[in-house]
């Protein structure tokens, strides 16, 4: 799958089960195309520092906040690239850049420090990053994506994932046994709406019929949740917090009322 190095965007969450999904697919098919690869999946594993701190700061919400993963659209294959990404968090505005490697390289780097040549501009970005945090892998997380593109909106993309699934061993890319369910509910549906500009009037119209709000949600954070909000009252807290849709300053910001 050919994917682009770098990115900005604002991406919008909104959590809804699968029926409402369904809804919603439907009555958007006069505006979306189906992107190239539609229906894929997605393999990630997380990286963090022995503390947690990214993920901890993450879920704080500060203005900006960053992740370290390793990512594969689809089971990995041999010899086929894989994918070493960055994810920060400005305000309202994603930015993502990646590198392309081997699935051995990402490992001996990541997990032994041994590094790969790295020689262009991003690289070095993504090296700084390793070698401030000195990250370890964390949580392997993976779900099933369906993705929309816009006819006239060419920078809209709408996804929608199910089947979130977590696991803390065995932190490979790998499908492999003994993943669990990251949402309570197999129902559970996260759509992200992901667009430079403000959404069309026919979206907007569409999340209003359905009462659809944009709402916090972080895959990794659920899983640290998952994981440790046994021991880690903060995590509890942003447990809860997910639940709840974004105060109605933050929706417009990010232009779903604004048309």
């Amino acid at each position: 799958m050919n994917v682009c190095t770098v990115f900005e965007r604002v991406e919008s969450k909104y959590r809804m089960n699968r029926e409402q999904a369904a809804r919603v697919t439907e009555k958007m098919q006069a505006h979306v195309c189906r992107d190239p690869y539609f229906r894929y999946s997605l393999h990630n594993v997380y990286y963090d520092t022995d503390d947690s701190r990214m993920i901890v700061e993450s879920m704080e919400h500060p203005d900006f906040r960053e992740k370290l993963r390793l990512r594969y659209y689809g089971e990995p294959k041999l010899d086929q690239p894989v994918f070493l990404e960055t994810k920060r968090k400005a305000g309202d505005l994603t930015y993502k850049r990646r590198i392309s490697l081997s699935e051995a390289s990402a490992y001996a780097y990541l997990d032994a420090g041994i590094r790969p040549r790295l020689d262009g501009q991003i690289e070095k970005e993504l090296d700084a990053m390793v070698q401030f945090y000195h990250p370890s892998a964390k949580i392997y997380i993976a779900y099933d994506r369906e993705a929309w593109e816009g006819l006239e909106e060419p920078d809209l993309r709408i996804t929608f994932d199910t089947n979130l699934r977590y696991r803390t061993h065995d932190l490979s890319l790998s499908e492999g046994p003994g993943s669990s369910p990251l949402m309570d509910s197999e129902e559970f549906c996260l759509m992200e709406i992901k667009a430079l500009d403000r959404y069309p009037m026919w979206l907007v119209r569409i999340l209003s019929e359905e009462h659809l709000y944009c709402s916090s949600f972080s895959k990794y954070g659920c899983g640290y949740c998952k994981c440790f909000a046994a021991v880690n009252p903060s995590a509890h807290a942003e447990q809860e917090y997910q639940k709840a849709p974004a105060p109605m300053a933050r929706q417009e910001r990010r232009g779903v009322l604004n048309v």
